[in-house]
């Protein structure tokens, strides 16, 4: 396809009615990746953009879950050669500006962690003792002594995605330990940094959802308590539901080391 060979960088940001945040948060990441891949894991109102350049649409018909979002715009960074590739939560949670410090300080780990640890004291309970648990019994169980397992924003080398795309990943949230720990099973280099920009989340309910929290639970507790692995995923998991909005446009590249 055209104008894809010189795509060096690209970040992908699942959205699921986020109708006041995606458009500005993917826009802004224009400034710092070559490739923005938005994908609508089934919104109410379908997703559109004004042609912007750099930008990419992809559509699933359906909600499928965090998971296969990313699986499906980890796929389609890949297939345009992408070989840094970061993600992004659309909620508001994540401000993009802290890619220009994460971009800039990369010497070529296959996965870099933004924390959020520096403003867990201003979560609920509920949200900070399930964050810190986790953190605590991943870094216990996989010898990675991150403070922020869960965060959704990260950097990941091309290497390091087609492992995650190597195993199932789950609906809920939990897909951010899940691919934490396909990667450290890998023996693969990670390293964490704290963000430096607190985000505003427009969305908050969802982290108050019992029955996302019970699902990331048992996810959890399979895996990381009984030991259990995650299995291959089937063909087309993702992919079989997929549309793609708006593929057609051209890229420019940019740096990966902007000011």
């Amino acid at each position: 396809m055209a104008g894809f060979q010189s795509i060096k960088t690209a970040v992908v940001a699942p959205v699921f009615n986020e109708p006041d945040t995606w458009l500005s948060i993917a826009t802004e990441l224009t400034q710092y990746f070559d490739l923005v891949v938005v994908v609508d894991d089934g919104s109410a109102q379908e997703l559109h953009c004004p042609n912007m350049d750099g930008v990419v649409i992809l559509r699933h018909d359906k909600n499928m879950g965090k998971g296969a979002a990313l699986r499906s715009g980890f796929q389609y960074c890949l297939d345009q050669n992408a070989s840094l590739i970061g993600t992004i939560d659309t909620d508001g949670e994540h401000d993009p500006r802290n890619f220009i410090s994460a971009l800039g300080l990369y010497r070529g780990e296959d996965m870099v962690a933004l924390s959020r640890a520096p403003f867990f004291n201003r979560y609920s309970k509920q949200r900070r003792f399930r964050n810190e648990l986790i953190s605590k019994i991943l870094a216990h169980r996989t010898g990675v002594p991150f403070e922020d397992t869960q965060t959704g924003m990260r950097l990941f080398s091309s290497a390091a995605v087609e492992a995650c795309l190597d195993v199932d990943m789950p609906k809920g949230y939990a897909v951010e330990t899940i691919m934490l720990e396909t990667i450290s099973a890998r023996k693969m280099a990670m390293s964490e940094l704290p963000m430096q920009h607190e985000g505003v989340v427009r969305n908050g309910k969802k982290y108050c959802d019992a029955g996302v929290f019970w699902t990331d639970f048992q996810t959890f507790f399979s895996r990381f308590v009984m030991g259990t692995r995650a299995a291959r995923p089937a063909n087309g998991t993702a992919l079989n539901h997929l549309t793609q909005a708006n593929a057609s446009q051209t890229y420019s590249a940019k740096s990966v080391t902007q000011q």
